[in-house]
This record gives structure tokens, C-alpha cells and sequence, in this order.
């Protein structure tokens, strides 16, 4: 079964003081953010990558889009469905955040990583791709901070920090 995820690593805050028996809540509270901000971005047509705006959409989708009810914004939303099967899932020391199977995550894939197959569809990233490594590899630094807040309200501790 094909799936479009990233494995956000929690490893490194569940070993913080004041942490321990509050797992299952972190991964929780992390995993609600992290989907609530992926769609967010989609709706503002914006990467959780990069923070950058998505391409425009050719003129000639526009018109086919338009005709199906959608909008001229590259919001990566025609039906909805893609954005309705973002969701995550608990790991042991982290938290898996994506589209894990169906239609939708061929969309998914498809968007993510664009394609020259086709209809052309350029790089519309919302995932991060692969590992920690460059920009395309973790969600934007307003996103990091966010889950730090969350991290710091929930273990009562002000100096969390994401490296």
C-alpha cells in the first residue's frame, strides 16, 4: 500500500524532564498541530516546507477547475479529498504525519514530488521529503516552534528547544 508521510522525530523532547507519563498527550497535541498546519498552508497555497507560495496553476486547469467548482488557487483541493485523509499516527518516539493509502495518496505523491509524466504537474510540497537533512527535508521554522510551544505548555518547562 503507497503512502505519502514524514516521520516527525519526537526522541530527543520525550526525553526531557517533566515528560515522562505525558507521551501519549505530546504525540498527540503534535500529531492535531502538525495536520491542522499542513492544511492551513494548503488552503493559503503555501509550502510547510519552504513557507514559499505554490506555483500558480496554468490557465488552462484554471478554466477546468473552475468548471468543477474549485478555485483558481493552487490549494491542492478540487474535491477536498486529499486534504480530508491528511492525518497521523503515533510511533514510539514520534509522530507520522501524511496520507497512508488509497487514491488519495497517489494525490498526494503526485503533488509532493510533482511530475513531468503526463499532465506536467509542478512541485507543490507539503510534506517534508526523506530525512533531516536540507530544506526539503523538515517543516518550516515557524512550524518547529510551534511544537516546541506545545511541548513547553504541556511538560511545564520554558526551555525546550528544537535543534
Amino acid at each position: 500500500m503507497a503512502k505519502v508521510t514524514y516521520n516527525f522525530d519526537l526522541s530527543e523532547f520525550l526525553e526531557k524532564k517533566g515528560a515522562k507519563g505525558k507521551k501519549r498527550e505530546i504525540k498527540r497535541a503534535v500529531g492535531d498541530f502538525l495536520v491542522s498546519a499542513v492544511i492551513d498552508d494548503m488552503n493559503n497555497s503555501t509550502s510547510s516546507v519552504t513557507g514559499r507560495k505554490f506555483r500558480k496553476l496554468d490557465k488552462e486547469y484554471v478554466k477546468d477547475k473552475l468548471k468543477k467548482g474549485g478555485s483558481s488557487n493552487p490549494d491542492l483541493e478540487l474535491f477536498g479529498n486529499l486534504k480530508e485523509s491528511i492525518e497521523f499516527k503515533q510511533k514510539s518516539d514520534s509522530v507520522e504525519v501524511g496520507v497512508f493509502g488509497g487514491v488519495n495518496a497517489l494525490k498526494a505523491e503526485t503533488h509532493n514530488l510533482g511530475t513531468q509524466k503526463d499532465r506536467g504537474v509542478p512541485q507543490r510540497q507539503f510534506l517534508p521529503i526523506g530525512s533531516e537533512e536540507g530544506n526539503k527535508g523538515q517543516f518550516r521554522p515557524q512550524i518547529r516552534k510551534e511544537i516546541v510551544k506545545i511541548i513547553e505548555e504541556i511538560i511545564g518547562d520554558d526551555k525546550v528547544q528544537d535543534n
